[in-house]
């Protein structure tokens, strides 16, 4: 293999692996395992968007609980965070749109994409978190940082 050839192959390995920084929002929270959680393909913290860009989410993860029945619409959402317990919603979903619900217990490989912008144009460094709720039960909650720039 050609040193070029290596580089596109790493490239791409590494591109499509690459993992965006985040935190989990609580250590009890435990429905769904990430196996994969990228963000416009961010590889450090603070994510560099520029304000009214489009910021993309890729999320891949396995169900450790049932999730979405046919009583329960699980929700998934994203907040910008503005103190400890004040946010502003900047994007919601029924999960059920975006995949087919319900997801079983032991489902490996549920994947997600979305887009959204967070309605800022101040520029500054910005908690984002994104969860997904079902039966008033949080299933998942991360947090990443994100730099807007003009």
């Amino acid at each position: 293999m050609s040193l070029q050839s290596f580089i596109i192959f790493a490239t791409l390995v590494f591109g499509v692996f690459a993992e965006t920084p985040y935190s989990m929002c609580a250590t009890n929270i435990n429905g769904v395992r990430i196996d994969q959680f990228n963000v416009n393909n961010c590889t450090i913290t603070p994510c560099q968007f520029k304000i009214s860009s489009p910021i993309n989410f890729a999320l891949n993860f396995s169900a450790i609980i049932d999730i979405g029945n046919a009583l329960t619409q699980p929700v998934i959402s994203v907040y910008r965070l503005i103190l400890l317990d004040i946010s502003a919603l900047v994007y919601q979903n029924s999960l059920c749109s975006m995949i087919n619900c319900p997801i079983y217990k032991g489902t490996i490989g549920v994947g997600l994409t979305w887009g959204t912008t967070l309605g800022i144009n101040t520029p500054g460094t910005y908690t984002v978190q994104v969860s997904i709720v079902d039966d008033l039960q949080t299933v998942l909650c991360t947090r990443l940082k994100v730099q807007l720039t003009l």
